[in-house]
């Protein structure tokens, strides 16, 4: 996602709900610089869009080492083993679980390559 289209989300986002919260109509207010000055604040912050996993092949495509957080909320991370067969390990277990047993989709929390 380029960072116009973050810009364009997160502004549509800060003034749907701006302007739900208002106490007087929206029409007779001008948000949009408000809004800007927001959207420049969370970039700056650091923020960006965490990427979601939706398909098996992208699952078993992510580095070694890259954690995710699946659908019923559990936290893993990616192990393969020697062969390449992708693994992923819950941070508070020691067996590991195939791809398949992933439920999807997932969000990746941290990917080694993103951070460097």
């Amino acid at each position: 996602m380029s960072t116009e289209e973050v810009r364009v989300e997160l502004g549509e986002l800060i003034h749907e709900n701006i302007t739900d919260r208002l106490p007087v109509d929206p029409s007779r207010l001008e948000v949009g610089a408000q809004v800007d000055v927001a959207i420049d604040a969370v970039l700056a912050a650091g923020y960006r869009k965490p990427r979601t996993i939706t398909t098996a092949e992208e699952l078993s495509a992510l580095p070694k080492r890259t954690v995710i957080r699946d659908l019923d909320g559990d936290v893993l991370v990616a192990d393969p083993l020697t062969d390449g067969e992708m693994f992923f390990r819950q941070i508070d277990e020691t067996y590991p679980l195939t791809a398949g047993a992933v439920v999807l989709p997932a969000t990746v929390l941290y990917q080694p390559e993103a951070s460097k």
